[in-house]
């Protein structure tokens, strides 16, 4: 495990420059790329390359998305213990079909599929609900979610 003993400003800023520094962040060490987070914003990878060396803007929201997503991974960086490896298996493996035709509020929102697939596939949504899991969970009520 790799243990830091200070975190990057960029984590808690919410400036353009900390959101590209996140950007980065996410595809080193999470495994979401452009064309993971090309495919949330429903854009292009060149839109989102673009964008990230100054030479575009992202689509109308694509910014506040981002912003979302990071904030929905700073959740599960601190229910995994700041596991970046236990985050970055989370956001890659398949999660198992939930078994039963009602899901509970426990069930992970991206059952049956890995958590990057579900996030491209369901966009600012699919962040909302995971985020609203992650939390639920964390803070103690599932059913808030």
């Amino acid at each position: 495990m790799h243990l830091q003993t200070t975190v990057p400003d960029y984590f808690q800023e919410e400036t353009s420059e900390a959101l590209r520094s996140q950007v980065d962040w996410l595809g080193r060490e999470v495994t979401i790329d452009h064309s993971s987070l090309a495919k949330i914003i429903g854009t292009t990878q060149a839109t989102i390359s673009n964008w990230h060396s100054h030479d575009a803007n992202l689509p109308q929201g694509g910014e506040e998305t981002l912003r979302t997503l990071w904030r929905a991974v700073l959740h599960l960086l601190s229910f995994l213990n700041f596991d970046e490896t236990r985050v970055r298996e989370l956001i890659v493996q398949t999660m198992p079909a939930s078994p039963s035709r009602e899901k509970s509020p426990l069930t992970p929102p991206w059952s049956g599929v890995s958590l990057k697939t579900y996030l491209e596939q369901n966009h600012a949504d699919g962040i909302e609900k995971v985020d609203g899991w992650v939390t639920g969970l964390r803070f103690g009520d599932p059913y808030a979610a």
